[in-house]
């Protein structure tokens, strides 16, 4: 709405601007302060926050929420990249069924897998998920683990083998004797062990926080030196030097780095996430970057998973390409 008044009435419309840059700085002043409160001064909503309020002094509104406007596209954009990590790991989670059936005195009752507890008996289906780890009591059949394991050929399991929730029981009715409670099964884990890897830092991240710790005072004081000197002891005007050090304080700070890598490492791994790659922390998408030769160990990584024929090899002719 600022900017179009600012099109159609010119300067007169210099105020439209004022209600937008008042309500972006508002979430922004309070992260701000949350941050000096915790003992972070020079955090970049206060920086942010201090050029914005210095242009209100300067009468040059439409610059603050201009910089405000951008500051909060950049954090939005850095929710929707933890919000599609959030999604990764619920695809995660919803490899366990919801329920299952508890065989229980010759009688099968249908429980929630939150109720599961070690020692009880599942039943499962062909086509059914297994929802516990445990191992077979009862039946054989082949279980689908690559949903977890990422092995491609159905493995054969019989009375006394192990089993994961979150795989695929294929053709056989088989009974399960739960072994761990749903909180502390493979799946579960799996997923604790992706959400530590998006909390940890990767060695760019700690070298950012470790660089602004020091970078950021340091800009903060060229910008004052930049608004005090001139005036003070060189007779300048006080309108043009608080505006340039106030744009020194906005080209200099760390802002884009410090927004961009978290989300850049969240990203990452909520797409690997989804593709069933787990990795545990930004140090490995690095090293992922820098990685010359890769290594399988297993023939479904790089296949389909179902056999093909790739060559026909006669026993009297040329070798000819399928």
């Amino acid at each position: 709405m600022g900017l179009l008044l600012d099109w159609t009435q010119g300067a007169e419309s210099r105020f439209a601007y004022v209600p937008a840059a008042v309500i972006a700085l508002i979430p922004i002043g309070r992260k701000a302060v949350a941050a000096a409160r915790n003992g972070t001064f020079f955090s970049i909503e206060m920086l942010v926050s201090i050029a914005a309020i210095g242009a209100f002094f300067i009468d040059a509104v439409a610059e603050a929420a201009v910089v405000a406007f951008l500051f909060i596209i950049g954090e939005m954009l850095e929710g929707v990249a933890a919000a599609k990590a959030r999604a990764g790991i619920q695809a995660l989670a919803d490899l366990v069924p919801k329920g299952a059936t508890v065989v229980r005195d010759g009688q099968r009752i249908d429980l929630p897998i939150a109720d599961l507890t070690p020692g009880m008996r599942v039943e499962v289906v062909p086509g059914g998920r297994i929802p516990c780890d445990g191992t077979i009591a009862a039946g054989q059949t082949s279980v689908d683990q690559s949903p977890v394991t990422g092995e491609s050929v159905p493995v054969a399991k019989t009375v006394g083998d192990t089993v994961f929730a979150g795989s695929i029981n294929s053709d056989g009715v088989i009974q399960i004797t739960v072994e761990t409670a749903s909180a502390d099964n493979t799946i579960a884990r799996i997923i604790a062990l992706v959400e530590q890897a998006e909390g940890a830092k990767s060695p760019t991240a700690r070298f950012i926080d470790r660089f602004s710790r020091w970078y950021t005072p340091s800009v903060t004081l060229l910008s004052l030196l930049v608004i005090m000197v001139p005036p003070l002891l060189l007779g300048g005007d006080w309108s043009t030097w608080v505006y340039r050090g106030l744009t020194l304080l906005l080209i200099a700070c760390p802002c884009a780095l410090v927004l961009s890598t978290p989300a850049a490492i969240t990203s990452g791994l909520a797409a690997g996430a989804r593709r069933g790659l787990l990795m545990k922390g930004g140090a490995v998408l690095e090293k992922i970057g820098s990685a010359a030769i890769i290594a399988f160990d297993k023939t479904g990584t790089l296949t389909e998973g179902r056999p093909s024929v790739t060559d026909i090899l006669p026993v009297e002719a040329t070798r000819r390409r399928c």
